[in-house]
């Protein structure tokens, strides 16, 4: 009988994680994996420890590289130049 009522939680469970997911309360989509851990297991932190969750969120933005917007004056970048195809972007 306990197992019944183990099953109905876990049934119960699956709308619930699917109308928070489509609220964007929380995010079961994995994206986050490239941090080392698990899709499932940044949603436990991001139920339980919410703060713990954006402080690692805001660090991946924070370590995200982007490349340089070229600026006037830099070599290669005449309006010809960009036309044409060929930005060089130097790092």
């Amino acid at each position: 009988m306990d197992w019944i009522i183990a099953g109905a939680v876990v049934v119960a469970m699956i709308p619930v994680l699917m109308f928070a997911q489509r609220h964007g309360w929380i995010d079961l989509s994995g994206g986050n994996a490239r941090r080392g851990g698990s899709a499932s297991l940044g949603a436990i932190d991001e139920v339980f420890a919410p703060t713990r969750h954006e402080a690692v969120q805001e660090q991946e933005r924070q370590t995200a590289l982007t490349a340089p917007a070229p600026i006037p004056g830099d070599p290669g970048t005449g309006r010809d130049d960009v036309y044409r195809g060929s930005v060089t972007i130097r790092l």
